[in-house]
């Protein structure tokens, strides 16, 4: 071999050498991220019957992080509370949530995903409980009917859920 030859392999035979930085195995450090799905795919085996879906994040990858919540309800001027069962599906990060409320007075749902930092999605579900039959291709179905959906950092405060569900009783004349 030739000075000039082993003059031009040179600069390969250095990157060889150039260190690497091994791949980071730590957790990315922010904030989760939760949205619900309504309605559920009666289609899908895993989340038929559901009465919605809860999506967890982290850094817009679907994640399986602990996910809680509580249905807070008025159910004839007697306040009401249900913990929240969540079902695991075929898809990583989603949680099926049956209907656990009854269908009449006036109910919040409160689900939150913890993370490096809370998420919570807060929805103040329609009268009767927020559940309507309804049809989907001749096939009768129960669909959730929302007043409003908010998406806040932390949990909400009890006082928090106590004035809506008060609001809402007002506003139907309650």
């Amino acid at each position: 071999m030739t000075r000039a030859s082993i003059l031009r392999l040179a600069p390969l035979g250095a990157l060889l050498f150039l260190p690497f930085a091994p791949p980071s195995t730590s957790q990315p450090v922010g904030p989760p991220w939760i949205s619900l799905e309504m309605p559920a795919n009666p289609l899908d085996p895993a989340t038929r019957g559901a009465a919605f879906l809860v999506h967890a994040y982290h850094h817009g990858s679907p994640a399986g992080l602990p996910v809680t919540g509580t249905a807070d309800g008025l159910v004839d001027g007697e306040r009401q509370s249900v913990d929240l069962e969540f079902r695991e599906t075929s898809r990583p990060g989603v949680y099926a949530v049956d209907q656990q409320w009854p269908a009449k007075g006036h109910w919040i749902v409160t689900v939150s995903v913890a993370g490096t930092a809370d998420a919570s999605v807060i929805v103040e579900l329609g009268a009767n409980g927020g559940v309507d039959d309804d049809r989907y291709f001749g096939s009768a179905m129960k669909a959730l009917s929302l007043r409003s959906v908010r998406v806040v950092q932390g949990a909400p405060s009890a006082r928090r859920i106590n004035n809506a569900l008060r609001a809402m009783a007002s506003a139907a004349g309650e």
